[in-house]
């Protein structure tokens, strides 16, 4: 072999075991990237994987809060740019993104447009006073879903504990968990009153590829500061319980 061809083969396998010692760091630069140029559902998806490495990353935030106004989510898009703006204060991006949130959520309250009332005179003279101008009051803004933000705490499938970390952003609940052996999956909505009904799959990672696991089925209710559901993973009997990270 020659020299040259040595010295390359060096540096590659170099690199490579650079790769290989930052897994976590290429998944996160792939869900960041994901989070920069797509839109949408699967923006939102991105962003929140990558905030899973990153949770103060304030371009991230402000991402999610994009990704949220464009799937006709305002209310999450709100929360978004408001904790990007907590990281990053006059981040330029995140101030007008939460500026259109509120608009679109004023908007559908009905806020009503100030309207001047009719002139008002004194008694019969010559001139009449200058008219006087009083503004309705506007609605209130609608405020985010009252579960939205980060939450903690503990699933058992198939008699196994694992900590798992979940976040809720306009009304819906993702929680994905994985670690040397096992990989778990669970979303789906969250009503105003609370009720969350959810769907994935746990699956052994030791398990051939053409395995997808075990379908994943949760359903429980939010109060307050805290979840407590019950459903099955497979055939066997699975809980899981989340308090709101403070």
């Amino acid at each position: 072999m020659r020299p040259t061809t040595l010295a390359l083969s060096a540096a590659l396998s170099t690199l490579a075991l650079a790769a290989a010692t930052a897994p976590a760091f290429a998944q996160y630069n792939d869900f960041a990237q994901r989070c920069r140029t797509m839109n949408g559902p699967a923006q939102v998806d991105s962003c929140i994987n990558a905030l899973r490495y990153d949770p103060s990353n304030a371009e991230m935030l402000s991402r999610l809060g994009d990704g949220l106004l464009a799937s006709n989510r305002p209310g999450g898009a709100f929360d978004a740019y408001s904790d990007a703006l907590i990281q990053r204060p006059g981040m330029g991006p995140a101030l007008q993104g939460r500026d259109e949130a509120l608009r679109q959520i004023n908007a559908r309250a009905g806020a009503p447009v100030p309207v001047a009332q009719a002139p008002v005179y004194t008694q019969p003279v010559a001139t009449p006073v200058q008219y006087v101008v009083v503004p309705q009051t506007a609605a209130q803004p609608v405020l985010a879903h009252p579960f939205d933000g980060r939450w903690s705490g503990k699933i058992e499938p198939r008699g196994q504990s694992m900590s798992v970390a979940a976040s809720v952003v306009g009304g819906h609940l993702k929680i994905y968990y994985e670690d040397s052996t096992d990989r778990v999956t669970l979303e789906g909505p969250v009503d105003a009153a609370g009720f969350f009904q959810g769907k994935g799959f746990v699956k052994d990672k030791n398990k051939s590829s053409g395995d997808g696991g075990d379908p994943l089925a949760i359903s429980g209710r939010f109060v307050n500061d805290r979840f407590e559901g019950t459903g099955s993973a497979g055939v066997k009997a699975t809980t899981l319980v989340l308090n709101r990270d403070r």
